[in-house]
């Protein structure tokens, strides 16, 4: 009977810390998501800045180069955030 109040004192104790690395684990797995969200979303708009750009370069339209440009901006600002998410 020691035996069995033994193994179960050790395995409530296991349960609990297994409980916080799982609640841990899943935390980042969040954390990760909302990354990933922002980084797709930084993706399309270097995408869009570089059709824009290869459209400025064909019809050398300055307004069309700059709006690459800013586009491409954009999509750097967005890629920060994303890193900068903890």
């Amino acid at each position: 009977m020691a035996e069995y109040e033994k193994n179960a004192a050790r395995y409530t104790k296991e349960s609990e810390e297994i409980q916080k690395e799982a609640q841990s684990l899943e935390d980042e797995s969040h954390m990760k998501g909302r990354q990933a969200v922002r980084f797709e979303f930084a993706e399309v708009f270097f995408e869009v800045a570089i059709v824009l750009a290869s459209l400025a370069i064909l019809t050398k339209l300055q307004p069309v180069w700059w709006t690459s440009i800013v586009t491409g901006l954009v999509g750097v600002a967005i890629a920060v955030t994303a890193a900068m998410i903890r």
